[in-house]
């Protein structure tokens, strides 16, 4: 049975796997990615950050980041969702659909922001954010790798 949790807290046991998968899928520790230097700074984003993911029974078949805050060099384009993955045998099943839509649901609730962006690594799935309502900002180089930025109007 497929059920979706919202995992705040670093010390979840699915928070291991999930950076386990960032670090097979994309080549790097999610932490050292967002150019962490400092316990103050891992403090303020480990605070400001969260994962919705899917379950199937208790397995990790899926989830999607949020970074209200990015100590990274461009901070102009959060918050942000990021790192959206889904196991293979449920790509097309629309869990990432619900995914994405249950955490631009949260961030709405919050009523703080008027704009979320999203960084994408896989250009191909542009198209299918488009087709949901995100909107093409521009491309960008990020960890050496280029990425796309796109944005969702929140008051819409």
């Amino acid at each position: 049975m497929l059920n979706y949790k919202l995992v705040k807290s670093f010390d979840d046991p699915y928070v291991a796997q999930i950076q386990s998968v960032i670090a097979r899928e994309w080549g790097y520790h999610y932490i050292q990615g967002f150019g962490i230097r400092s316990k103050s700074e891992y403090q303020l984003w480990k605070n400001d950050s969260f994962f919705m993911v899917a379950l199937d029974n208790d397995s990790l078949i899926g989830f999607v980041g949020f970074e209200r805050y990015n100590v990274g060099s461009q901070s102009q384009w959060t918050p942000c969702i990021c790192n959206l993955w889904i196991e293979e045998p449920w790509r097309n099943q629309g869990v990432a659909t619900v995914l994405v839509s249950k955490m631009v649901e949260i961030i709405k609730f919050a009523e703080q922001y008027k704009t979320l962006y999203l960084w994408l690594y896989d250009t191909p799935t542009v198209r299918w954010f488009e087709n949901r309502g995100w909107k093409y900002l521009h491309d960008w180089r990020y960890l050496e790798r280029s990425i796309v930025i796109m944005y969702y109007n929140l008051e819409a």
